[in-house]
């Protein structure tokens, strides 16, 4: 049998690491003590990698094995949790905001926290993994804006009281700019004093709006949450992460800015699970 070329050699080491380590993220310095591999030479090998898909490259700057290997071995399928790609970058997210980030799914007809992340002046708050949330209008719209329309009416037809005609509207303008922008905020309709306060109105649906249909830049917004999707292989709502815990108030502008990194978050996941955004 020929010996492997020093260069072949180098990758096949690396990715038997993490086939070995199914589930974890290693940083850049892990690889090279474990391997004994030079750190410049393992970092143009983990470019690469990362490059053809074999590996991913999280924002916490730790690699975790990729969608394109996974296709090709079952046992690197079998590490795909999406909740292990989405702890890191959900941990990043709550370090760059101060904020909580958690992890939504959906069961039946309620919203469920399955994980969470905090930054250190949040630690307190009491949003826990297994909080539970009725899938109940004005709540939700960023679970069911990609459904069809039968599954956004049941949805509609929750709403307690029965909503009125203008509500309706209201709801379905909500859906369409989750469907537009790709992410869902929610609106403090009183102004929040300090953080027992904030802390006091996470669970307040009758005090948020989140019935949102635009947004100016340059008005200031006291910002309750943003949420946005991660898809499924099918293209439907796997999971949503949530952004949460805002104390000051923010203009139109930083609002976007926060949607636009919980959406592109959202993305990265889904293309590392082998999802479909629609």
């Amino acid at each position: 049998m020929s010996r492997l070329s020093p260069a072949v050699a180098r990758t096949v080491a690396v990715l038997n690491f993490f086939a070995d380590h199914p589930g974890q993220a290693f940083t850049l310095t892990d690889i090279v003590s474990s391997l004994k591999i030079s750190r410049a030479t393992c970092h143009a090998l983990l470019a690469a990698l990362v490059e053809a898909g074999y590996l991913y490259r999280s924002n916490s700057k730790t690699y975790l094995l990729g969608s394109a290997l996974a296709r090709l071995a079952e046992a690197a399928r079998g590490s795909l949790s999406p909740l292990q790609v989405a702890a890191p970058e959900m941990r990043a997210l709550a370090d760059e905001f101060d904020v909580i980030v958690a992890a939504i799914f959906l069961e039946k007809d309620e919203a469920v926290v399955r994980e969470r992340a905090s930054s250190v002046s949040h630690l307190g708050w009491s949003i826990f993994p297994g909080t539970r949330i009725p899938l109940r209008p004005p709540f939700g719209s960023v679970f069911v804006a990609w459904s069809n329309d039968s599954e956004v009416d049941a949805w509609v037809d929750r709403a307690l009281p029965p909503p009125s005609d203008d509500e309706r509207r209201k709801m379905r303008e909500s859906i369409e700019f989750v469907r537009r922008w790709g992410y869902q905020i929610a609106l403090r309709k009183v102004h929040v004093m300090n953080e027992g306060h904030a802390q006091s109105l996470v669970y307040r649906t009758d005090q948020t709006d989140y019935l949102v249909s635009e947004l100016d830049a340059q008005r200031e917004y006291n910002l309750g949450s943003v949420s946005a999707p991660v898809f499924d292989q099918r293209g439907k709502v796997a999971f949503v992460i949530g952004v949460m815990g805002f104390i000051r108030p923010m203009k139109g502008s930083e609002v976007q800015q926060v949607g636009r990194r919980v959406r592109e978050v959202c993305d990265r996941v889904t293309n590392f699970i082998g999802g479909r955004i629609p």
